[in-house]
């Protein structure tokens, strides 16, 4: 409750996550739940960006967003190879603050960093990272990444983790 009374939002309080449908995955491991954005969320796209493949060396930018409005943004980011134990790709960032996601291969994570993403109600309890594992963190992976003014929502491409994270 603590977290709740201290949002930075008005005039309302907490937040309505991204639309979600559920699906059955067979795995090795049997039948498992889970979850992607509804289809129907690709009627609100616009033009859509793309940038080529590129190998990305360490601290290495991939693009310059010039003048991109990142506060409502849909990101699909492929990953075909990394020999990098951990990377992540930054979003809602500015002076100071950059929340990031990432994907540590070496433990199987998938994450989101809020240490440094602005105002957070309880740094004891809310400040740091979000990490749920990843089927296959050494293979391919598809990430679909969604901004929106005070969230941020990673879902695989095959629905098997999901994060979101409120960011101020």
């Amino acid at each position: 409750h603590g977290y709740a009374k201290r949002t930075p939002t008005s005039p309302w309080r907490g937040d309505t996550r991204v639309p979600r449908e559920l699906l059955l995955r067979e795995t090795p491991a049997g039948t498992r739940l889970g979850q992607r954005p509804l289809p129907a969320l690709q009627g609100l796209r616009g033009a859509p960006l793309q940038w080529p493949q590129r190998t990305l060396s360490a601290g290495e930018t991939l693009i310059d967003t010039g003048g991109l409005d990142g506060r409502s943004i849909e990101i699909e980011w492929s990953i075909t190879t990394a020999t990098a134990s951990e990377f992540g790709l930054q979003v809602r960032s500015g002076p100071g603050e950059a929340t990031l996601i990432g994907v540590c291969r070496r433990r199987g994570m998938l994450f989101i960093d809020r240490q440094h993403s602005g105002f957070v109600p309880s740094t004891e309890r809310w400040a740091g990272r979000r990490e749920v594992a990843l089927d296959n963190a050494q293979g391919p992976i598809t990430l679909r990444v969604l901004v929106d003014r005070c969230s941020v929502e990673v879902f695989t491409g095959d629905g098997a983790a999901v994060l979101t994270e409120l960011v101020f």
